[in-house]
């Protein structure tokens, strides 16, 4: 793909309603009266190194799923930080209080409800697997998500491993420092050892880790 990376990534994140707060309409009364919303990010934060990439993008947009409803919105800045306005009151009672206060707050422009059947046109940016797939058997709290005919990023290939070898010096034991046995399962603990040949503790010495590929090259 050619151009920004992450050019058709939508970022989706689940929530659910507690306490009796219908969470999307608190928001979307904010939205009305103030021009745009924070969305606090519950559970576990996108990483910055994803988050950084999608926020790079020329339009952003943001989907909110919770079961058999599902929302599209735009999205303005990312703090990380609480906000001190455009927030829904519920807030300060049962966010901002917490013990897991978030860290990550999004702006939304707008909430639009659209088909939840949408989804099927996604799939997961990492895996390729199905959106839908996912929020059935998993229990993520956000997914990078992109429409289902657009190419994959590559994965990157990783290095074959190299082969190590390990050598042992099987005259001396690993266990005897300047002559004094350090074994403490040894007869000879702490005492002079000379029968390295004949202990049934004996452990040879590792002294080399060779890569075969610099030796046979």
């Amino acid at each position: 793909m050619k151009g920004n990376l992450m050019s058709n990534t939508i970022l989706l994140l689940r929530y659910s309603d507690f306490k009796g707060i219908d969470t999307i309409a608190a928001h979307k009364e904010v939205i009305d009266s103030e021009g745009s919303c924070w969305w606090a990010k519950l559970g576990k934060q996108p990483s910055d190194k994803y988050l950084s990439a999608y926020l790079s993008q020329d339009e952003r947009l943001i989907m909110l799923y919770t079961p058999g409803v599902l929302h599209l919105c735009t999205l303005g800045k990312v703090i990380h930080h609480r906000p001190t306005s455009n927030f829904p009151q519920y807030y300060k009672r049962d966010i901002f209080d917490g013990e897991n206060e978030p860290t990550t707050y999004f702006e939304l422009l707008s909430i639009t409800k659209i088909d939840v059947n949408v989804l099927e046109n996604y799939v997961i940016r990492v895996s390729g697997k199905g959106v839908i797939h996912d929020l059935k058997k998993t229990i993520s709290s956000y997914m990078m998500i992109q429409d289902k005919d657009e190419p994959l990023p590559e994965k990157r290939k990783r290095m074959p491993a190299k082969k190590k070898t390990v050598i042992y010096d099987n005259e001396n034991c690993k266990s005897k420092k300047n002559g004094i046995c350090k074994n403490m399962y040894c007869v000879r603990y702490n005492e002079l050892c000379d029968i390295e040949k004949t202990c049934r503790r004996f452990t040879p010495i590792k002294i080399v880790v060779q890569d075969e590929t610099n030796t046979n090259g």
